[in-house]
């Protein structure tokens, strides 16, 4: 007679991300801790050097899972990850095989929490910057959300000016997810923008340049001068993001109105 398979859960599929040996020493030391949540034990056995919690992304039992049974899984990460020591480079990388295993719709799951461990680790944060500026540079996304977490818009200008690959490219995506509070910060970005559109910059960074004017420069005074909008309107004929370009027009159509 065949026995059913036991029905699938939540907690079923952790215990896929965790199997074998990481499942065992979790639930061994949750034998001797009743009253500790499956997060505080693998945060404390990771912390502890006990297990490798990042290993997790790399069982056969998570990649076999189908997409919809991953979504607590990646909720359980999301509440493990943040409170992980760990290195720049093995959080990088755990991140990168991470998303190299589902759809794109998930990759969020696995970006939020790596930018709140940043944010909480910031000195691995700056290591990822200085190992960019020794030429190490990591991926482009990799650089930007160690910039994003910094929250330093004297750093992404420089990083901007200073280098003319990949490295300028993630300055100036960090630079338009940051806050510019202050008139002084809104000058000297939309500066750097007017520079780089001047060199005729690609399209990629063309269309960073106007996410720039659109996201950054708008927090938290959505306001922007003639200046900014005539620097979006370079940018946007330069970029070829549509999406990008419906939504900078839209602006610039409703700013202009309110100039008139």
């Amino acid at each position: 007679m065949t026995q059913d398979a036991p029905p699938w859960t939540a907690d079923s599929a952790k215990a896929d991300f965790l199997s074998g040996a990481l499942w065992e020493a979790v639930t061994g030391r949750r034998a001797s801790e009743a009253d500790a949540t499956l997060v505080d034990l693998c945060v404390d056995l990771h912390n502890s050097g006990e297990i490798d919690f990042l290993a997790g992304i790399d069982q056969p039992a998570f990649a076999a899972l189908q997409r919809y049974k991953r979504w607590p899984v990646l909720e359980f990460i999301g509440q493990v990850t943040p409170r992980l020591s760990s290195t720049w480079r093995e959080m990088a990388d755990f991140v990168s095989r991470a998303i190299a295993t589902m759809d794109g719709g998930d990759a969020y799951e696995i970006h939020k929490p790596f930018l709140a461990w940043l944010k909480a680790h910031p000195t691995e944060a700056s290591a990822a910057v200085v190992l960019a500026e020794n030429g190490e540079a990591p991926e482009p996304w990799l650089l930007e959300r160690a910039l994003i977490a910094l929250s330093d818009l004297d750093l992404c200008r420089r990083l901007a000016r200073e280098h003319q690959d990949d490295r300028r490219l993630s300055a100036v995506r960090a630079l338009a997810r940051l806050e510019h509070p202050t008139p002084h910060d809104r000058l000297a970005s939309l500066a750097l923008g007017r520079s780089l559109i001047e060199q005729a910059a690609g399209e990629d960074l063309a269309a960073a340049v106007a996410l720039l004017i659109l996201d950054g420069l708008t927090q938290p005074d959505p306001a922007l001068g003639e200046d900014a909008i005539r620097l979006l309107d370079k940018a946007l004929s330069q970029g070829g993001d549509p999406g990008l370009a419906q939504a900078g027009f839209s602006f610039c159509t409703a700013s202009a109105e309110v100039l008139q």
